[in-house]
């Protein structure tokens, strides 16, 4: 049919005072991503946290199994989940919106995650445990059957503290709480929150390592290639398009970055390891990692060049409006 027509969608014949004009529409990929990623985060997030809440990690609890069946597979999830919505974000880009930045954001963190606790480049299975106990100087071990996972050690850390950051963090933090809780004056300075702390693991965590141990570390392929370079292109921009400052960076840095981003998710082992908390504590805090995007309420982002001269000419307006009236 031609695609110039105005159709009646009733009789098929034009002319019609109820028209459709087929150029004219338009599928919104992004929107339709958007929508398929609240549907899926929000009751992936919901079971891990009620069933932290509710204390299904404890062994003497009868929904003990189906949570830890969760601890072993939550990364096949998240995975499942980009999947499903990466391909409509990525038919329609829109880097200037910072609710898609962050749905992008977090949909390649996932494939970071998959490397770290699926499986790596070499095909090991959860993999990152090894490699935490490099990091924070401590033993650590995988005991996994097909259904069950234990780690075992002296860090401080098991199989529900390894989901729970992975699940707030990136569902909590970078796409539950900017894209449906946060006002959207808040979003820039929340997407630049989020930018710092991927650019930061990614860079500081395992590029750097890599390249000063000579030695493939889980989840470096995936930082050199996605969120290294995401991260600061996203930053780069926020920058040029003066939707931040650089103080708001500098904050944006210390809070999730350094000292910020070790300090936020290896305290809690280190005070469970010293006896200090107690697992529903430690839960506690990790669940608690998302309502660190409310720190954008008290940020004032500064305001756009275009969005100045408008606020300028409505002034004006309104000035020229009142004066006539007091006329």
């Amino acid at each position: 049919s031609n695609g110039n027509a105005k159709v009646d969608p009733f009789s098929g014949e034009g002319g019609s005072a109820l028209t459709i004009d087929i150029e004219s529409i338009q599928i919104h990929w992004s929107g339709i991503g958007k929508l398929f990623l609240g549907l899926l985060a929000f009751p992936f997030f919901l079971a891990v946290i009620v069933g932290g809440l509710a204390g299904f990690y404890e062994s003497e609890n009868s929904k003990f199994d189906d949570y830890h069946w969760l601890a072993l597979n939550w990364m096949f999830g998240m995975l499942g989940i980009c999947g499903i919505c990466l391909p409509l974000f990525l038919l329609d880009q829109h880097f200037e919106s910072a609710d898609w930045c962050n749905c992008v954001l977090a949909l390649f963190y996932t494939i970071h995650q998959f490397e770290e606790n699926g499986y790596d480049a070499g095909g090991k299975r959860y993999p990152f445990v090894q490699y935490l106990g490099f990091v924070m100087d401590c033993k650590a071990d995988v005991n996994m059957t097909s259904s069950v996972i234990n780690v075992r050690g002296d860090c401080g850390v098991d199989e529900f503290d390894i989901m729970w950051h992975n699940v707030y963090v990136v569902l909590g933090m970078m796409v539950l709480m900017p894209l449906f809780f946060l006002p959207f004056y808040a979003r820039d300075y929340a997407l630049l929150q989020n930018a710092v702390l991927v650019a930061v693991n990614a860079v500081g965590f395992h590029i750097v390592p890599g390249l000063i141990q000579q030695k493939y570390n889980p989840g470096l392929l995936q930082s050199m290639f996605l969120n290294a370079p995401m991260a600061l292109y996203i930053i780069h921009r926020l920058l040029r398009d003066s939707r931040v400052s650089t103080l708001q960076l500098i904050f944006a840095f210390v809070l999730v970055g350094l000292p910020g981003q070790p300090a936020l998710f290896l305290t809690p082992a280190y005070l469970f390891r010293a006896g200090t908390i107690t697992k529903v504590q430690a839960h506690m805090w990790h669940a608690s990692l998302p309502l660190l995007t409310l720190t954008s309420l008290l940020m004032k982002t500064p305001e756009a060049p275009e969005d100045a001269e408008k606020r300028k000419g409505k002034k004006e307006k309104n000035g020229k409006v009142l004066k006539g009236k007091t006329k």
